[in-house]
């Protein structure tokens, strides 16, 4: 077996929670949060493979939970943590039912990755990454990331399209993952890789949609999925990154609408406009002029983003009061949307979160039309389907189908290589406690098929780029990234 020390990490943090929720206002919701926390590592974590699934459920955990651990931080009630949209009264059973909901969907994506022998696509992949080389890996990365930022430009201008460039833009990330894997068996590697980094979440920032936490949540991926000697005290050291990287998301938090409207020219339209210098100037100049006031503003704010349950909780006040259940109907639009093609059918009707969300919350809430879009959430789409019992039954059908795609892009690719680039972005997939449930199953479907082309025709003609001419040029990996399969 491969041996890690992320259990007894999980063990350690797990206790520090447990001395901390008797002193709460929470008790019976933290230790539900603890337990949550526990079954869902200790199903799905799987060192060998890349974790990007149980990364993407971490974070719906955390969206589930966040509000729990920061209302005990405070010494408040759960009730009483900030809410923009309100729904307190009914934070209580929106969390119980989510964080049922997650348990549902964790068993259902066990049920498939239990299957997989991480031990021998370990032993395959320290076999093959020797043949490949780790600077034209960290060129591909680089060729794929201008590539999109070019497609991205035309994503609009054929109707369907949109949906093909967003699937492949997916494999970024998947680049990303291998190329921090590979660089940690190199020393000047890793260099490089903290360069490009760096270098990549600066231009980020000049997006209307900063993609700054994803090389953040990647890489961690990637360290907890390969490197298997760390432990509580590691975790501890890295305490400062993680203040910093939270610290970044309350300061964007605070920045973020007026950043946005000076990279749209004050169009409400999700674009930009301006120069990459001109944002970068803007961005800084809005950074050095954040006062106290605001930035204390901004953490309610971004708690209140982090967090995901006021929509579920607000819908309980509506369905089925006011709103029957749905009996399937959002289930069935959402299975049957995909089938077809904008492509094919321009004049299939548009997606509008808000509306949909508008409509079960009793909310008021902007629009498309007004640069907006607000979703009511994939659990909160099954109980307004189901009620509160039935809705995990199709939660954990949907486990069952997202694990068995994970596996088959896993282990059916060219190689382990590819294997990893193209499951790589499932973290994406998993990621969906905030979508729409018709958006989650388009992005699966969407991605499956696409990446399946991809696969399927392209692959062969474009490996041999990435090989290493002279396998006996690469180094040796260093003792503490070896991964060793006992």
């Amino acid at each position: 077996m491969i041996k890690s020390n992320l259990i007894k990490v999980l063990n350690q943090f797990s206790l520090v929670l447990l001395l901390i929720s008797p002193f709460a206002g929470n008790f019976l919701a933290s230790l539900i949060s603890i337990a949550t926390l526990n079954i869902t590592v200790r199903l799905l974590y799987h060192p060998g493979i890349p974790n990007v699934i149980l990364g993407g459920i971490l974070f719906q955990w955390l969206q589930i939970n966040a509000k729990i651990w920061y209302a005990n931080l405070k010494g408040i009630a759960f009730q009483e943590v900030f809410s923009l949209y309100g729904g307190q009264e009914n934070y209580e059973p929106a969390f119980y039912l989510s964080s049922a909901g997650l348990i549902f969907l964790t068993l259902g994506i066990y049920l498939i990755l239990k299957r997989i022998d991480s031990i021998n696509f370990l032993e395959r992949f320290n076999n093959e990454i020797n043949q490949y080389s780790p600077y034209k890996i960290m060129l591909g990365y680089i060729i794929i990331s201008l590539a999109i930022s070019v497609l991205f430009n035309f994503r609009l201008s054929v109707p369907g399209i949109n949906t093909i460039i967003v699937a492949i833009s997916k494999l970024k990330w998947g680049f990303y993952l291998l190329f921090f894997v590979v660089s940690l068996k190199t020393s000047k590697g890793f260099k490089i890789f903290i360069l490009v980094t760096a270098i990549e979440i600066v231009i980020s920032l000049t997006g209307y949609f900063s993609e700054f936490k994803y090389y953040v949540i990647f890489a961690f991926i990637g360290y907890v999925s390969y490197v298997f000697n760390f432990n509580l005290r590691k975790l501890v050291l890295l305490t400062p990154l993680i203040i910093v990287f939270l610290n970044f998301g309350i300061i964007w938090t605070a920045i973020k609408g007026d950043y946005r409207n000076y990279l749209s020219g004050n169009t409400d339209q999700q674009i930009v406009v301006v120069s990459k210098t001109d944002a970068l100037n803007e961005f800084i100049n809005l950074v050095s002029n954040l006062d106290t006031e605001s930035y204390d503003l901004a953490i309610n704010y971004f708690i209140d983003r982090l967090s995901f349950i006021e929509f579920f909780a607000l819908t309980l006040n509506v369905v089925p009061e006011q709103i029957t259940y749905e009996e399937g109907k959002i289930w069935s639009n959402a299975l049957t949307f995909y089938l077809k093609p904008r492509l094919f059918f321009p004049n299939k009707e548009v997606i509008d979160d808000s509306e949909h969300t508008s409509k079960y919350t009793g909310l008021l809430l902007a629009d498309s039309e007004g640069g907006a879009s607000h979703s009511i959430g994939f659990m909160t789409d099954s109980y307004i389907d189901f009620g509160p019992v039935l809705m995990h039954l199709p939660i954990f059908l949907l486990g069952i189908v997202l694990a068995s795609c994970f596996k088959y892009f896993l282990l059916k690719s060219f190689n382990t290589i590819w294997g990893i680039v193209f499951a790589s972005p499932f973290y994406l997939l998993a990621n969906f406690y905030s979508f729409n449930l018709i958006k989650v199953i388009g992005n699966i479907i969407i991605y499956v098929i696409v990446i399946y082309v991809l696969k399927r025709f392209f692959i062969r003609a474009i490996d041999p780029f990435f090989r290493e001419k002279n396998i006996n040029k690469i180094p040796p990996p260093k003792p503490e990234v070896v991964i060793s399969v006992n």
